[in-house]
């Protein structure tokens, strides 16, 4: 389905430049990490890997929330269109684009097309 394979890829890299521009933001508001030692990169390694699980948590919810407003979006749309389809053909019914029966109609556009062709056949 489209949302497999559009919009959730889009939105998953939309989440990981959310993620960076955030620490990019707060880098500059706070101020620059300081060098650690193992210890210091350990943790801080713990609390980005937690920091990714809650943001991931919270970006699986507005893509579960997403599909659910599209596929009833869908869903809406296809009922309107099905609903309103009588409507649709009594207007062609109603205000037909010209008088001349469709049969009358074909008969002479394959009368146009032999005459062209016979036109085209005595100029060569």
């Amino acid at each position: 389905m489209w949302f497999g394979t559009v919009a959730s890829p889009k939105l998953e890299a939309q989440r990981k430049r959310v993620f960076e521009a955030a620490f990019a933001e707060a880098e500059i508001e706070h101020g620059k990490l300081l060098e650690t030692c193992n210890k210091g990169t350990e943790c801080r390694d713990k609390v980005i890997q937690e920091l990714k699980v809650k943001i991931s948590e919270t970006w699986s919810t507005v893509i579960t929330e997403l599909k659910k407003s599209v596929e009833l979006a869908t869903k809406q749309t296809k009922t309107e269109v099905h609903e309103r389809w009588e409507e649709l053909v009594q207007c062609g019914i109603t205000f037909p684009c010209c008088d001349v029966p469709e049969h009358e109609w074909y008969i002479n556009t394959q009368l146009i097309v032999a005459s062209r062709k016979r036109i085209i056949a005595w100029k060569e």
